[in-house]
């Protein structure tokens, strides 16, 4: 249900809880209890008109103003009395009505006769008062007073008789005087009025009285006894259906604190579940390749333990070869479980979700019985593209396994990491025979070619040598010339010593440890030995910037690079000259090629040696580095060799700038802290696509496997016309390219089919070549060039490089450039 329905439900609920609350504690009574206090007003107010109309007829009541006041009341109590919609009723209440109008309209009657017989009986006061007024007072007028008087206190037939006598009487009595006549007359009007209206008075007070309809508030009183009892009952049911809903409710809030609760193992327990499948790929991600089986077993162990399962295992086709079981099987019973495990892949394959959730055969045997054991299993399989297959399955054998619905997904996982992991064990154990085979032979071709250069210089010294010897040995030589000769065969033999010398140092160089060096002392203590060394007609200028100028290195290679490099600028300059040496620190944001290799993005020191001797042509600067190679007849080529190859295992490198006539600059490139790569952990790829174009399919071979090795997919071509085709009509396939040539219209060609990928150009060693195409690598944008030979390290650094470069949004125009190595452009990136 969607929030918005569980919102109107919940409106409803609290509106009928509320609704059973109200008409539980309060009953619809009111309107029954108004009528009843109406009714008692009414009997109120009845009584006191009573009272008051009594007090008046006897005289003690004067003013008629609580009888206004008990009429008023009578009339307000009945408003009360609404119809009820009873007939019955309702006739009763018309009844009370109009016994209140009579007696209504009989308190106004006895109100005006009220007044008029007190204003007689006040003339008959007055007229007994001033009796002594009349001329001939005689017994008839005291009798008639008398009548009147017995009239006043009881109107009875006899009473009223009598005064009707003692009227005649008097009337007919002759009077002697005109005032006689008129008060008698008067006295007689008096009587007269007062024998009508007090019999009249009394009976309509006694009618007033009469006036009192108890049947009707007897049985109105009666219904609303009953209606009440009626409300009360309606009550208690209200309250009764109150208590049913609360029962209910709790009912329901129990119930859904159960769900709730529930709910929340589960969730605790899939948490666990995948914070021990997070661990356990951490594990095996971080594993070496020959811990991987014991991590995997381990990994079985605990997810079997978080299904409450006996046993699990983990079998994989192809790719995902493995066979591993938990609790490993004693050897009395280890055999092929792969039928059972092949099955169980099947069967969870032809299930929905790929899962089998059922009881089979398990393929373990304990000690006691020699058959398989039926247990409950579990198991989810995967497959590639190949239909390769990977189960992983986990045993109950007393109960079920205990994975739910919401278990799959943590299990597809769980199945994914251990399937992964034996894929990259599989794959590292093969770039691992891989590199081993490659590393093999790079050692081959150094081999060589160191072999080659050995020859060379001591074909040289052997020839000074045997030249010499010949000299000395002829007959015409004379003995001053015999000792000179020998002399010079002494000294080719020291020359000889100290290559070997050189030669073993250079083949024997492993990693040192690392310590913090300060390049401004050693810098410092270098010139020292130098100025000792060159005497005083070499000088040397030392310049750094403010800063910490500290590296990690090993101190003695680093005064090995300075002794090197300025004895090699006052050897240049003639042995006289200034040689300018300075330290700076660099921040270089992207790789760059330098002239010794690849510079990786960090933060440098860079030590510089400038001279001012005779510089260096292109094609001597494209081989100084390597072994073996001079310009100088008493120079072995291993001094600028061994300074490339320390800055290499430091994680630095070495950048020449030279003209003829112009003098040289180098700058060594040191990291401020360690980025040399171990030969054990190389960068490689992650599966990307590159395109390899080789001169025949013996090279073209090779650099794929170097390339596989190293993690990449490698899709080679021996024809660029077949290479530029693929890469015109599938370019988003390849992340990077990579040829052996040193055809410069290839290169160029391949560079316009795609300027967005990177490019490696692989070219022979050979002076005559590498200038013209470094100076060509460098004009074209992305694109890098690699000089044979070229070791895994520095080809796995390229292709990095190549590939996470940013690309170019288009391609540069094709054109030598030249910078000098301080420079920006030629750091590929800002200083800092």
């Amino acid at each position: 249900m969607k929030r918005p329905g569980l919102f109107a439900l919940a409106v409803l609920v609290i509106l009928l809880l509320t609704s059973l609350l109200l008409n539980s504690l309060q009953p619809r009574t009111a309107r029954l209890e108004a009528m009843e206090r109406g009714l008692d007003t009414f009997e109120n107010a009845q009584h006191l008109l009573r009272r008051d109309v009594i007090s008046v007829r006897a005289g003690i009541l004067q003013s008629f103003d609580p009888l206004v006041r008990d009429i008023t009341a009578l009339d307000a109590a009945l408003k009360p009395l609404e119809a009820t919609g009873d007939q019955d009723h309702d006739r009763l209440i018309q009844r009370l009505r109009a016994s209140a109008a009579r007696q209504a309209a009989l308190t106004e009657t006895l109100k005006s006769n009220s007044a008029l017989l007190q204003n007689s009986l006040a003339y008959f006061s007055t007229l007994s008062a001033n009796a002594d007024r009349l001329a001939n007072p005689n017994a008839e007028e005291a009798r008639l007073s008398a009548a009147m008087l017995r009239l006043t206190l009881n109107t009875s037939p006899d009473t009223q008789a009598l005064v009707d006598r003692r009227v005649r009487d008097l009337a007919a009595r002759p009077t002697q005087s005109k005032v006689d006549r008129e008060a008698r007359e008067v006295l007689l009007s008096h009587a007269r009025l007062l024998r009508r209206l007090l019999p009249q008075t009394d009976q309509d007070l006694a009618k007033l009285l009469a006036e009192d309809d108890n049947e009707s508030r007897a049985r109105l009183r009666a219904w609303i006894a009953q209606e009440r009892s009626k409300a009360e009952q309606t009550a208690q049911r209200y309250r009764y259906a109150l208590y049913a809903a609360a029962l209910i409710l709790t009912l329901l809030i129990a119930d859904l604190a159960l769900r709730l609760g529930a709910h929340l193992a589960d969730l605790r327990r899939r948490a666990a579940f995948e914070h021990d499948l997070a661990a356990i790929s951490a594990e095996i991600i971080a594993a070496r390749p020959h811990e991987a089986k014991g991590r995997i077993d381990e990994g079985l162990a605990r997810l079997a333990a978080h299904v409450e399962g006996d046993a699990a295992f983990l079998f994989g086709e192809g790719v995902y070869g493995c066979a591993r079981m938990w609790p490993t099987m004693p050897r009395t019973q280890r055999g092929d479980w792969s039928t059972s495990a092949k099955a169980l892949a099947e069967a969870a394959q032809a299930s929905p979700h790929s899962v089998f959730n059922g009881y089979a055969d398990w393929p373990w045997r304990d000690d006691s019985e020699q058959t398989a054991r039926r247990a409950h299993v579990v198991a989810m399989a995967v497959s590639n593209e190949r239909g390769e297959r990977c189960v992983l399955g986990f045993a109950r054998f007393r109960g079920a396994v205990q994975v739910r619905e919401t278990d799959l997904g943590v299990m597809r996982l769980a199945l994914d990491v251990l399937a992964g992991a034996v894929r990259r064990a599989r794959l590292e154990q093969q770039r691992v025979a891989l590199e081993s085979r490659l590393q093999h032979a790079g050692r081959m071709e150094a081999i060589g070619a160191f072999a080659s250069g050995i020859a060379h210089n001591f074909n040289n010294i052997l020839s000074a040598i045997g030249g010499y010897a010949e000299m000395a040995a002829a007959r015409e030589a004379t003995a001053r010339s015999r000792a000179r000769y020998l002399r010079e065969i002494t000294g080719a033999v020291a020359r000889a010593r100290r290559l070997v010398d050189q030669i073993l140092a250079y083949g024997a160089r492993s990693p040192l440890p690392l310590q913090r060096v300060d390049l401004s002392r050693l810098v410092a203590e270098s010139i020292s030995l130098l100025r000792a060394a060159h005497g005083r007609r070499a000088r040397f200028a030392f310049d750094q910037d403010g800063g910490d100028h500290s590296v990690l290195g090993d101190s003695e290679g680093l005064q090995q690079i300075v002794m090197n490099l300025a004895s090699n600028a006052v050897q240049a300059m003639g042995g006289a000259g200034v040689v300018k040496i300075s330290l700076y620190r660099r921040s270089n944001r992207a790789p760059v090629e330098l002239s010794s290799g690849v510079l990786m993005a960090g933060d440098y020191v860079v030590l510089r040696v400038e001279d001012q001797g005779a510089g260096m042509s292109q094609a001597t600067l494209a081989r100084i580095f390597e072994p073996f190679f001079t310009t100088r007849a008493q120079g072995n080529g291993l001094g600028l060799a061994t300074t490339a190859e320390t800055a290499r295992e430091l994680g630095g490198a070495v950048s020449v700038w030279s003209e003829p006539g112009q003098g040289a600059v180098f700058e060594v490139w040191l990291p401020r802290q360690a980025q040399a790569p171990s030969p054990e952990a190389l960068t490689c790829g992650r599966g990307e696509t590159v395109l390899v174009i080789g001169p025949g399919n013996s090279a073209l071979g090779r650099d794929e496997e170097r390339l596989a090795a190293l993690g990449y997919e490698p899709v080679g071509f021996v024809e660029p016309a077949r290479a530029l085709s693929a890469l015109r009509d599938w370019p988003e396939r390849f992340d990077a390219i990579a040829v052996r040539t040193e055809d410069e219209d290839v290169i160029v060609a391949l560079r316009r089919a795609n300027p967005d990928l990177g490019l490696v150009v692989i070219a022979e060693a050979s002076g005559a070549s590498v200038k013209p195409l470094r100076a060509l690598a460098a004009s074209l944008g992305n694109c890098s060039l690699a000089a044979c030979p070229l070791s895994s390290a520095d080809l796995a650094k390229l292709m990095i490089d190549a590939i996470n470069r940013p690309r170019a949004s288009a391609a540069r125009q094709v054109g030598p450039s030249v910078s000098k190595p301080g420079s920006v452009e030629a750091l590929g990136g800002r200083s800092a």
